[in-house]
C-alpha cells in the first residue's frame, strides 16, 4: 500500500481514493500511512486556514462540543 501512494505523489496523481473491502486490512493500511507525511509546508497551511475558517463559522456553542475540541 505505501507504495501505491507513494507513486501517486511522485507522478503527481492525487489526490486518490483507495478502497479495502477488509475491515482489518483497512485499519492496517491507516496505521501504515498514518506514519508517513505527504503534504509540504504550503499545503499544510492551506489545511490549517480551512480548518480555521470551518471552526470559526460554528456556534459558539458547537465550537464547545468534544468532538470539536479534540
Amino acid at each position: 500500500m505505501h507504495r501505491i501512494v507513494k507513486l501517486v505523489v511522485e507522478w503527481i496523481l492525487n489526490p486518490v481514493i483507495v478502497v479495502s473491502f477488509s475491515k482489518n486490512d483497512g485499519e492496517k493500511y491507516a496505521l501504515e500511512l498514518n506514519k508517513e507525511d505527504y503534504t509540504d509546508d504550503v499545503e499544510k497551511d492551506l489545511n490549517s486556514q480551512v480548518y480555521q475558517n470551518a471552526i470559526g463559522s460554528l456556534g459558539e456553542d458547537d465550537r464547545k462540543l468534544a468532538q470539536v475540541e479534540a
